[in-house]
């Protein structure tokens, strides 16, 4: 879905994919722009799910875009796929609700010690217990790690090998230079 609001919207501003790069913010930032790219300034909305150095990037940006307006037709196919992609995340985070509950029975162990709701996203991310079991410890410190667009500003802030295992509680317990 996201790919499809991609090809769909890059009519209207082709930047915006290098600039917002998790495809469900992507997906909420062109729901949100639509084909008035002046909104991106001073939207409150849009500070909601992006940080104020993305957003001041993206207003940049969409002021020297090369895009071209779009229909009203293609408007609509891309709200529908925007409402779609958002509505399918909502039934992922259902999903992992459900798993979350059910942790202590499927993996105990791994819930005790990283909590059920890190346990469950670990699980969702590497497709089950199965595959979660066959990936090599120094990767499974990987899994979730997001990608940031630095779009020009400094990497110090940057954590590296960040997944959902460095947010759980016993590593956040841990000083900071032992992390």
């Amino acid at each position: 879905v996201h790919k499809f609001v991609r090809d769909k919207y890059q009519k209207r501003f082709p930047e915006l994919e290098s600039l917002v790069v998790s495809p469900l913010e992507y997906v909420r930032t062109v729901k949100e722009l639509g084909n008035d790219l002046d909104q991106a300034k001073n939207n409150e909305i849009l500070q909601q799910f992006l940080t104020q150095a993305t957003i001041m990037v993206v207003s940049v940006t969409a002021s020297t875009t090369q895009g071209t307006m779009l229909t009203k037709f293609e408007k609509e196919q891309i709200d529908e796929g925007c409402d779609m992609a958002m509505e399918l995340n909502n039934f992922k985070l259902k999903i992992y609700e459900y798993v979350e509950s059910r942790m202590a029975f499927i993996a105990p162990n791994i819930s005790v010690i990283l909590g059920a709701s890190i346990a469950a996203k670990l699980m969702g991310v590497a497709g089950g217990l199965t595959r979660l079991s066959k990936i090599p410890a120094c990767n499974v410190l990987l899994l979730g790690q997001q990608k940031k667009s630095l779009s020009g500003f400094s990497q110090t802030t940057m954590l590296p090998h960040t997944g959902f295992v460095y947010y759980s509680e016993i590593v956040q317990n841990t000083p900071p230079d032992l992390r």
